[in-house]
């Protein structure tokens, strides 16, 4: 087979006029990068990766089984690659071989051996086919169980559409034909839909039924070229194919984006673009990368792989990443090479192919922890995230910052207090990732624990005794303050409640009692209650002060009843007879200052409160009030206030306008109040005088007024 080729190509070569084509014009030189190691192709693109893959692969046909690994596929075995490159090679790390597995013929399924058999591919029903010398065959992964489905004689080319039929080329050696079937693997009904009388290399399928041909050959009318097909034979598109000598002699194909891609013998590989939907007008040719004819670099089949990334069997040899050509030392052999970033990125995944498809990610339900100290021991759980394809997967998770806290699925770590936005990423080792992240929210609701302080009683030692109090002694993960209780305690027992608060604003309370004990004066002598203080006769209560005898209050010097608050010391006045013989009296009036703001507005006017108290006992108390119509409440006012008023029958507004008190109302009274130490009191009241309009009927002239 690969000898047939041979001539094809160089009967192309002889009669192609080897001229560059302009579409090169956008190639650049190749550059090793870590992203792209390989100088495979010298000439690229902007923007293409390329990476050697495997070295020396015993085939051309390629396949993948659902873990990602890569498949080969020469005679009767198929060479099972890993999905890591850790096999190095003339200095290039390439997948390692890490099975061959030999076909198992099934009864009555003859050998493929010596028929030169490379074209392998994925069905949609999980099982691989090849196609060879003896017909198509179908390969059970799980037992390399060979079955043969048909018996025409096939050669490379063979795909899967997305109904489940295979699609195939093969030679009819009596009429000198390459024809095209399609396979039902069910029925194994294999139905001829296309013939040629170029040789067909390549076969490949779109996801929406068109099949793509490789016509390899010589002619000026039939060679290079790829017929476009539909599955009922009929030709929707021929497309012509140059690349980079003006020979391209088409082989491998792959579809994307609506583009088709050849992986040219004259070791380049083009893009074919159309002016029409679904692959049908004129086709545009570019090349995307292109090697050195010299090192006899030359493309074979290739295949999509699951991440949509392109591998291409380099026949006869390839560039390593050292810069040294090496040929291919296996009879029909190739070195694999993966593109990446062409034009359309990812390709189109061929039906059957198994798609490598990203994890999911788990992080487990949100969790509220209670806290168990500064840092609490949180554990983490992604044991639940989970890989379609099965892959084994790897774990990071970090935190709100990017920090990694751990690579386990399940981990235990310590957090502090608050939310925590932990996320988990998964990778299944094949370039495909997830990412979710969980809530964790470590919280101290736990209030502080306290303990009672005992209760005091004290004496005395005027109206409000000071007492020190000693703070409660408190529980908690997190340190406790306390409200700060009163310094003094009046007479008689208060309640003070303490009240702890965690740092975290957890808080709980407990009661004190705070007793102060007053001297009992009913037991004191005459001497004992002249011998009492200020502060100690103010502890007393008018209670405590009837109990005194009249011999006893009379004991209580002037200076000591003096001290006493007004109602207590009217007690003691009325025991020791020296309440005033008559009442109290007061006078109260508005004297007139001003007409208005300018002295000339009849209807306001400015007054002076000015009033007075005389009579009583020895103290007397006085005080005044405005009480205004419409106001609610009254005003408290001073002996020589001014104040400003003004008549006015619908509305009441007070106001202090710097510094002075402007009333505007219906009506307005002044009440003034004096009361002596034993409780007499009297009452006077004025009302503004002199407004012009209704102001004289309304107020009658009344200075003072006494009860």
């Amino acid at each position: 087979m690969l000898q047939f080729k041979r001539q094809l190509l160089a009967a192309a070569i002889t009669t192609s006029l080897m001229v560059p084509l302009s579409a090169q014009a956008a190639l650049v030189s190749a550059v090793q990068t870590p992203a792209s190691p390989s100088i495979n192709f010298p000439l690229v693109a902007p923007g293409v990766t390329q990476d050697m893959m495997v070295a020396d692969a015993p085939g051309v046909g390629m396949a993948w089984l659902p873990n990602g690994n890569l498949l080969v596929y020469s005679g009767v075995s198929i060479y099972e690659y890993g999905t890591v490159q850790d096999s190095i090679v003339n200095g290039t790390p390439v997948l390692s071989q890490i099975a061959v597995h030999p076909l198992i013929f099934s009864a009555g399924s003859l050998s493929t051996a010596g028929t030169g058999s490379w074209g392998l591919t994925n069905g949609t029903d999980g099982l691989l086919y090849i196609n060879g010398g003896h017909g198509v065959y179908q390969i059970d992964p799980a037992t390399w169980v060979a079955t043969q489905l048909s018996t025409t004689q096939g050669w490379l080319g063979i795909a899967a559409l997305a109904d489940g039929r295979i699609v195939q080329n093969s030679w009819d050696w009596q009429t000198n034909t390459w024809n095209i079937y399609l396979l039902d693997p069910v029925t194994r009904v294999n139905t001829k839909i296309y013939t040629t009388d170029v040789f067909v290399d390549d076969v490949e399928a779109s996801s929406n039924g068109l099949i793509a041909l490789a016509l390899l050959g010589n002619s000026a009318v039939y060679g290079n070229r790829v017929d476009i097909i539909d599955t009922n034979g009929t030709l929707v598109n021929q497309v012509s194919v140059s690349g980079s000598e003006g020979w391209g002699s088409p082989d491998g194909l792959s579809f994307g984006c609506g583009a088709l891609f050849s992986n040219n013998s004259d070791g380049s590989f083009s893009e074919f673009t159309f002016s029409g939907a679904n692959y049908t007008g004129l086709a545009t040719e570019r090349v995307i990368v292109s090697t050195d004819q010299a090192n006899w670099v030359r493309g074979d089949l290739s295949a999509v792989a699951p991440d949509g990334s392109l591998y291409l069997a380099e026949e006869e040899g390839a560039v390593f990443d050292n810069g040294v050509y090496v040929p291919t030392a296996l009879q029909h052999g190739s070195h694999i090479v993966r593109l990446n970033n062409p034009s359309c990125d990812p390709l189109d995944i061929p039906p059957g192919v198994p798609i490598n498809q990203a994890p999911l990610a788990n992080a487990g339900l949100d969790q509220l922890i209670e806290a168990t100290g500064l840092n609490t021991v949180v554990t983490l759980n992604g044991s639940a995230s989970t890989d379609p394809n099965g892959d084994p997967l790897s774990y990071s998770w970090t935190d709100a910052l990017g920090n990694v806290v751990a690579t386990t699925a399940s981990a235990s770590v310590s957090l502090p207090l608050g939310l925590h936005v932990l996320t988990l990423t998964v990778d299944d080792g094949r370039g495909k990732t997830a990412s979710t992240s969980v809530n964790v929210t470590v919280q101290d609701t736990t209030v502080p624990v306290i303990t009672a302080p005992t209760a005091v009683v004290v004496t005395a030692t005027g109206v409000q005794t000071a007492v020190t109090l000693t703070t409660p002694v408190a529980t908690d993960l997190f340190a406790v303050t306390f409200n700060n209780p009163p310094l003094t305690f009046p007479v008689g027992t208060t309640i003070v409640t303490w009240t702890g608060t965690d740092a975290n604003g957890n808080s709980a309370s407990v009661t004190q009692s705070v007793t102060v004990n007053a001297p009992n004066v009913a037991l004191l002598t005459a001497v004992e209650l002249a011998a009492l203080t200020p502060a100690q006769l103010a502890l007393l209560t008018p209670v405590q002060l009837a109990s005194l005898t009249p011999i006893q209050a009379a004991s209580l010097t002037p200076a000591q009843v003096a001290s006493l608050a007004p109602t207590e010391r009217n007690v003691v006045n009325r025991l020791n007879g020296t309440c005033g013989a008559s009442a109290p009296s007061v006078t109260a009036s508005l004297l007139p200052y001003s007409e208005g703001d300018d002295g000339h507005d009849s209807d306001e006017g400015r007054f002076i409160i000015q009033f007075s108290g005389s009579g009583g006992g020895t103290s007397l108390a006085l005080s005044a009030e405005l009480v205004i119509a419409g106001y609610n409440g009254s005003i408290s006012v001073s002996n020589g206030q001014m104040i400003e008023f003004e008549y006015e029958n619908e509305k009441t507004e007070v106001e202090i306008e710097e510094g002075k008190l402007e009333i505007e109302a219906p009506s307005m009274v002044l009440r003034v109040t004096a009361r002596d130490e034993c409780d007499s009191s009297a009452s006077a009241e004025a009302h503004p005088e002199g407004l012009s309009g209704d102001n004289d009927d309304d107020y009658d002239h009344r200075d003072d007024h006494d009860d």
